[in-house]
């Protein structure tokens, strides 16, 4: 009770400036599942850069308040210590993101002050297309709506199990490239590996030589 006083008190009302937070009952909705990137800052009440990130946290927030593409979320790991540790929280504060559909996050790695964050939302997180608006469409997206929208229910099932036939067959074809990717960087390490030693050993022999003549 004292912590939740605290992190009031401290960070003021995280709902007020439009901050999701975020907890182990709500992370499946608001995160896993909510068809959203998620921008997430992992904190600790008592922790000094966390008191100053927080000003340009909730103006993030705010701006992106109406973004259907992120959710802008806090987590206080002293109420939260075991979904901290399940996403790999060492230190305060810790940000990350998860792309959306995506379970595992990425590390956020650049600047801290509101600039920078407002960029990276902007250039990390598109809305997906809406095919009954066109909102967040491209033209190819546009163009593919179109081409099909007086087609039946029956035949958009169709084109789109054909399409998820497709997806895998490209997805295990990289699988397949990667897979012979690696063993040829194993052969060739190897080789290096050997030519290296070679190397080496015939240098050894060379100095070693001295000024041996040749019979």
């Amino acid at each position: 009770m004292m912590k939740s006083i605290l992190f009031t008190t401290l960070f003021g009302s995280a709902a007020a400036a439009k901050v999701a937070t975020l907890t182990a009952n709500n992370w499946k909705n608001e995160v896993t599942d909510s068809g959203k990137g998620t921008f997430v800052m992992f904190m600790a009440p008592w922790c000094g850069h966390c008191k100053a990130l927080k000003p340009d946290w909730e103006k993030l927030a705010k701006k992106n308040k109406n973004n259907e593409a992120v959710t802008i979320g806090m987590v206080d790991c002293t109420q939260e210590e075991q979904l901290c540790g399940q996403n790999g929280v060492k230190g305060y504060p810790t940000i990350k993101y998860w792309k959306a559909g995506k379970t595992s996050s990425i590390d956020y790695q650049q600047g801290r002050d509101l600039g920078a964050l407002s960029t990276f939302v902007e250039n990390t997180f598109k809305a997906s297309c809406d095919a009954k608006t066109k909102k967040g469409c491209n033209k190819q997206e546009i163009s593919f709506i179109e081409k099909n929208a007086d087609k039946s229910k029956a035949d958009l099932e169709a084109i789109l199990k054909e399409k998820q036939v497709a997806l895998k067959e490209k997805k295990d074809e990289k699988k397949a490239r990667d897979k012979v990717r690696r063993e040829e960087d194993k052969v060739h390490k190897k080789a290096e590996t050997a030519l290296r030693k070679a190397e080496g050993i015939l240098k050894n022999m060379i100095k070693g030589a001295g000024g041996k003549s040749e019979l």
